[in-house]
């Protein structure tokens, strides 16, 4: 495997182009009157630059490579509406208040995504699937299991 093949290519989460041939933009020369410019046409950039667009904000998107071929093609496209550190964790190094709010700000920023997709009519696939959490670790079970009970506890949980 190429050292860069979890870097570039093409998305996997995308159809083949079908021999269509991916847009060519045109090269930056000069100078260009913007309000905006985003650096990077991935995935992150390239929803910034439509969301600044929509809002009528003049924006430049500049990109090294092919859009959308860069870091952007190596990911699972796997959209997750909680954060990255459970409840508990997050109530250890925030507190109660600070980490519900961070729960729903995550949430609410998946929930913004897919509309915003929806609305742009980006065809990625998009599709709600249920989650699913486990461990290979004997110890780790009850601090699964814990974790469970506390997002229930607080309204957060699943079945």
């Amino acid at each position: 495997m190429r050292a860069d093949a979890l870097r570039v290519g093409q998305p996997v989460w995308l159809p083949p182009s079908s021999g269509r041939r991916d847009p060519i933009y045109p090269v930056l020369r000069g100078e260009v009157a913007t309000d905006v410019v985003v650096v990077g046409g991935g995935f992150t950039g390239s929803a910034v630059a439509a969301l600044f667009a929509e809002a009528g904000v003049r924006v430049c998107v500049v990109e090294a490579a092919a859009v959308g071929r860069g870091s952007t093609a190596a990911s699972t496209a796997l959209l997750l509406q909680e954060p990255d550190l459970g409840l508990l964790d997050l109530e250890r190094r925030y507190g109660p208040t600070a980490s519900r709010r961070i729960w729903q700000l995550s949430h609410e920023a998946a929930r913004g995504l897919v509309t915003a997709l929806r609305r742009l009519r980006v065809d990625c696939n998009l599709a709600a699937r249920p989650s699913i959490y486990y461990t290979t670790s004997g110890r780790a079970v009850e601090a699964l299991c814990a974790e469970h009970r506390h997002r229930c506890a607080v309204g957060l949980g699943g079945t």
